[in-house]
């Protein structure tokens, strides 16, 4: 199976417009790569969809508890390969220093190894090298229909702040806003991007600030730092994105040729079709299975 050209570190695909740091990946999967994860995706039994209003989707290896924390277990084979190897080959400058109170791993009540404090130094490494588990722990995966969207909404703090999101299936117009200013109303970060307060999405879309990144099936979107830290992200709930243009989009010069060229002859409209997304971060309570039943070390 051919593997795509990806490139060899990341600062090459920041998209310059926005705040430090988003990074955008055209062709991170092949076409034969994608139609495999799908066909995984959707081959899985039904009773692993979680059905919300607006959308489905699957938690792999498990769901968060409700104190944020995941049961220590494997990653789908079909899940981390190729996808994580590729993530952990993008090198980029990135401070390997990380507060060991804010990496905590439940382990029975021990401290994980990786959650002691590194001393603080810039070196050359991917995103997770500084993360408590040094490579994605979870993955959420949203199937969105024609139509369906999701609230302005934060990540959260469950999460070491990097966020790799994978696009299958079909485009999408990602929007990312600044957070409301203090004393404004502020939406509820969720472990599964479950939404916000309606009064900050209406504060947001009316006259707020809006960056729009088009996400093409079969890229790789990372944010963290201030795009994790100080913005919101959602996608709005219609059938056709208007505007998908050199102007209208950020990462307009960092998507594919054949795409802007079909933008282009379309006007500039991406009409929606079933879009998954498979997005991967690392969790930072973890709490081994057998502990957690209490029946290992008897």
């Amino acid at each position: 199976m051919s593997t795509p050209d990806l490139p060899a570190t990341l600062p090459s695909t920041q998209i310059a417009s926005l705040p430090p740091s988003a990074y955008y990946i055209p062709s991170f999967l092949t076409p034969a790569e994608e139609t495999h994860l799908l066909e995984k995706l959707y081959s899985v039994p039904q009773p692993t969809w979680r059905h919300l209003s607006h959308r489905r989707l699957q938690a792999h290896p498990s769901p968060l508890s409700a104190s944020n924390t995941l049961l220590d277990a494997p990653l789908p084979s079909w899940l981390a390969e190729p996808i994580i190897p590729r993530l952990l080959s993008l090198t980029l400058a990135t401070p390997t220093s990380t507060s060991a109170s804010t990496a905590q791993s439940e382990s029975g009540g021990e401290s994980d190894p990786g959650a002691q404090s590194r001393e603080s130094e810039l070196t050359t490494g991917h995103v997770f090298t500084a993360s408590p588990h040094g490579r994605p722990n979870h993955v959420l995966v949203n199937e969105y229909a024609p139509g369906q969207g999701i609230m302005p909404h934060e990540d959260g703090a469950a999460y070491f702040p990097v966020v790799c999101t994978v696009s299958l299936g079909a485009g999408v117009v990602y929007n990312a806003y600044p957070k409301p200013k203090t004393g404004s109303p502020s939406p509820s970060s969720s472990s599964s991007g479950s939404g916000s307060a309606p009064e900050a999405r209406m504060s947001m879309r009316d006259g707020g600030t809006k960056w729009r990144i088009y996400q093409e099936p079969g890229s790789l979107l990372v944010t963290t730092g201030e795009m994790y830290t100080g913005c919101l992200h959602g996608i709005e709930d219609v059938v056709v994105d208007e505007d998908v243009t050199e102007d209208g989009v950020v990462n307009w010069g960092l998507l594919r040729e054949e795409t802007r060229e079909a933008m282009e002859r379309g006007g500039g409209r991406n009409e929606r079709g079933t879009r998954v997304s498979l997005t991967y971060r690392d969790v930072l309570k973890v709490k081994r299975v057998g502990r957690a039943f209490g029946v290992l070390g008897r």
